[in-house]
């Protein structure tokens, strides 16, 4: 019996933590000029579009396992972008790049 009462004692500690809880991801990108965006979008599939309204962000929830990407492309001369990648908080990936017309890209798996 003793046995029994440990083991539900332990299941509810697991069930009550965030071991279950599915990955919050946020992608946020920033730029000194107009940017081209590419993401795997939430629940997969790639989505593009041109922001310039910076800093930007999408914050989702993913499922365990899933691919995360976010790139971006200054539509510019002489000018920078940043784009990272953090999942429940923590940074995943971040990427960071300045001249003409660069790209920056970060990517990695919701864990």
């Amino acid at each position: 019996m003793k046995r029994i009462i440990t083991l539900l004692f332990l299941l509810s500690l697991l069930t009550s933590c965030d071991l279950f809880a599915p990955p919050e991801v946020e992608y946020r990108v920033d730029a000194g000029a107009s940017v081209d965006i590419t993401i795997e979008g939430e629940g997969g599939g790639t989505e593009q579009f041109t922001v310039s309204s910076l800093p930007w962000t999408k914050r989702f929830t993913a499922e365990k396992g899933d691919f995360v990407y976010v790139s971006a492309q200054v539509k510019t001369t002489s000018s920078w972008v940043s784009v990272s990648i953090k999942v429940d908080g923590d940074t995943l990936d971040d990427a960071y790049s300045q001249g003409d017309y660069v790209i920056a890209t970060a990517s990695g798996t919701a864990e």
